[in-house]
């Protein structure tokens, strides 16, 4: 029996199997099975769109993208910062990681410079090898979190600076600015709680929230 998992996914193998019914998506008479705890909607979609295809122009074809883009990831800023991966918290294993991400995602996409975030991460320390190593470490620390979940359109790094993908991220502080209903519901004047210098982004979501009240 072959089974489509991570593992051929990532090394571009697709298997296909004939006559078994796992995931109910006919593609000529033969089916895409996914191993139940790699099960995931955006292979179904996958199947679904393409099931008029003869299956022997799916067989091969490429679907490590797929892959990537079915995780979905969620980030709350109303209230404490949190990061999901498929509805899932991630843990970042180090403060000042989870801290330069949620900067980057105040930021909205725009480039963080290791001048900023050195100067507002470790403000009380001079800007110096010692605390450029630190601020290497929370990048990495970043990087590494997201590549453990086959995440690599989210978070990008330069030399001097990082920055996220914000079409990437369903954010209720991105959906807020975009007039999003539910998100303008659901701001409680709460922002991004346990960081002293989200403060000001804080004031100007309470500004345009009382155009809404």
């Amino acid at each position: 029996m072959s089974i489509l998992n991570k593992k051929d996914i990532q090394k571009k193998k697709i298997c296909y199997c004939e006559n078994i019914i796992i995931k109910k998506y006919n593609v000529k008479n033969e089916f895409v099975i996914c191993s139940p705890e790699n099960e995931n909607p955006q292979f179904a979609d996958f199947i679904e769109n393409n099931q008029d295809k003869p299956l022997s122009l799916l067989v091969g074809e490429d679907l490590s993208d797929i892959w990537n883009k079915s995780k979905s990831v969620k980030v709350t800023a109303f209230g404490n910062f949190e990061v999901f991966v498929d509805d899932l918290a991630v843990d970042f294993h180090s403060s000042k990681a989870k801290e330069l991400f949620a900067l980057c995602i105040d930021r909205m996409g725009r480039s963080v410079s290791i001048e900023e975030a050195t100067n507002i991460l470790w403000e009380n320390r001079p800007f110096d090898k010692k605390v450029k190593k630190l601020y290497n470490k929370a990048v990495r620390t970043i990087s590494n979190t997201f590549k453990s979940y086959d995440i690599t359109d989210v978070f990008y790094t330069s030399r001097g600076y990082c920055k996220v993908n914000n079409n990437s991220i369903n954010c209720d502080y991105y959906l807020f600015l975009d007039g999003d209903k539910k998100s303008i519901l659901s701001f409680n004047e709460e922002y991004m709680s346990q960081y002293s210098w989200a403060e000001g982004t804080l004031a100007k979501l309470t500004r345009i929230a009382e155009q809404y009240f």
